[in-house]
């Protein structure tokens, strides 16, 4: 047994059970067995009560019937001896008859009601009580004639009749009940042998329940162990896999700091020859005031023009890396009052129109990062469009299951489908290349902190017909 449930513990779905189920099985197959055993033991108990009712009611009936014959006989016997003698004292059993013999025809026939013998037992009762009354003429007539009359001679033999009839009959009942009550009897004998069966085999099988229920207890306190063990291994390796990442965060905390510092480094020796050459260039006019061809002073403005251009790059890919490394505390932000801070500080041309379309929402965020957002949408809207007296943004949201999605869209000359794959690559700008202001970071840093918050960022645009920038942001 214990290498079969071994089997069952590993090959069948025993192991794949939860503990909790695996743990009521155990306990439930105990709980089955006494089940079994109480039910067994009280359903033999009931039919061994049944059966020991069945033979006390037809020894009763035997008995009672005995009874009824012996007062009979007694009482015919009394009134042959007064008839002879005329002595009083052999009227007792008489009297005793008359007393007794109704109570026992009632007990007769209350045992015998609804059987099949209740027919007999009907017989009988009529049989006596017309034996009664023979009996009782019989006394009269002896009271009112003195010598032994032929009236009373009729009245022995009527009597003598039916008293044999009513002992044909006694005995046909007794007869009967006899055999029921060693039906009975025998039916006792097969119920205790029956029942005694009945419980060996219950005991048995209780035992090889509780047998399987301490295998299965067993299987489960070692497959319990064996996850204590793995548990323990796994805490272990946790607490080996924390300490490497607490040396991996420390370590990717100094690269960032030496990479925060590069990069102002690099910024801070960028820019001062950058603006070294500017300079020296407004020095050069200076000096040569009045002496410079047009032709030469065209190439001066445009050095100072590309100059202004790296300056910008340079900055714009600061922010680029600034992005994904800014952490700000998150607080509660009025998105309205934010776009409308961030058009201020843009200063668009007056006759441009910027509108806020529905309600915006207050959310939980880190406020700089968003504005950021805004800022570089905005912007790239005024700076790109084709006819700024005529130009409209309109900045709308819609709220998602987890997301606000928000929407800023422009009037202006609209994006090629073929240039929107990669207006969110770094560099790729769709304005002239000698305009200062175009460096190709904006929508490149917008997509990043678009997508370092779990958010999502596209564009729809057709030529001639505007362009609308939408993105997710988490609520």
């Amino acid at each position: 047994m214990l290498q079969f449930l071994g089997s069952v513990g590993k090959n069948c779905r025993w192991s794949k059970l939860p503990i909790r189920y695996r743990g009521a099985l155990i306990l439930s197959i105990p709980a089955i067995c006494t089940f079994t055993i109480l039910v067994t033991w009280i359903w033999s108990r009931e039919d061994a009560i049944a059966v020991h009712r069945q033979i006390d009611r037809s020894e009763m009936a035997i008995i009672e019937t005995n009874n009824v014959l012996s007062l009979i006989n007694s009482a015919e016997t009394g009134i042959r001896g007064y008839v002879i003698t005329r002595r009083p004292d052999f009227l007792e059993s008489y009297q005793q008859a008359t007393k007794e013999v109704p109570n026992s025809l009632t007990k007769l026939e209350d045992l015998h009601r609804d059987t099949s013998q209740q027919p007999d037992v009907a017989q009988i009762t009529k049989l006596i009580r017309r034996e009664m009354s023979l009996l009782a003429q019989t006394v009269a007539a002896t009271n009112r004639t003195s010598p032994r009359s032929s009236q009373i001679d009729n009245l022995f033999s009527q009597s003598q009749t039916t008293l044999d009839a009513i002992k044909v009959n006694a005995n046909t009942l007794r007869t009967e009940e006899w055999e029921l009550l060693n039906t009975h009897r025998q039916k006792l004998f097969d119920v205790r042998k029956t029942t005694n069966i009945l419980l060996w085999c219950v005991a048995i099988i209780s035992l090889l329940g509780f047998l399987a229920a301490l295998c299965l207890f067993d299987l489960l306190e070692r497959e319990l162990e064996n996850r204590r063990m793995e548990l323990q291994a796994r805490a272990g390796e946790l607490v080996s896999l924390n300490q490497t990442l607490v040396q991996i965060n420390s370590t990717l905390a100094e690269r960032n700091q030496e990479l925060h510092d590069f990069s102002h480094i690099v910024s801070h020796d960028l820019k001062a020859p950058l603006r070294a050459i500017s300079n020296l260039s407004l020095w050069i006019e200076e000096d040569l005031e009045g002496k410079l061809t047009p032709d030469t002073q065209k190439q001066m403005n445009l050095l100072r023009e590309r100059v202004g251009r790296m300056e910008n790059m340079i900055e714009g890919l600061l922010q680029y890396a600034r992005a994904g490394r800014q952490i700000s505390s998150e607080e509660k932000v009025d998105v309205r009052q934010l776009i409308e801070e961030t058009v201020d500080l843009l200063a668009p041309p007056p006759e441009f129109k910027i509108a806020i379309e529905g309600e915006m929402p207050i959310i939980e965020t880190q406020r700089l990062l968003l504005s950021q957002i805004f800022s570089n949408l905005i912007s790239n809207s005024i700076k790109h469009h084709h006819n700024p007296s005529q130009g409209k943004i309109v900045i709308s949201v819609l709220e998602r299951e987890k997301f606000y999605e928000f929407a800023v869209s422009d009037n202006g000359p609209g994006i090629a489908a073929k240039a929107q794959a990669k207006i969110f690559d770094i560099f790729q700008t769709l304005g002239k290349q000698n305009d200062k202001r175009n460096t190709g970071i904006g929508l490149a840093t917008v997509k990043k902190i678009v997508e370092n918050q779990n958010g999502a960022i596209e564009v729809e645009s057709e030529l001639n017909r505007g362009t609308t920038f939408r993105f997710l942001w988490a609520k």
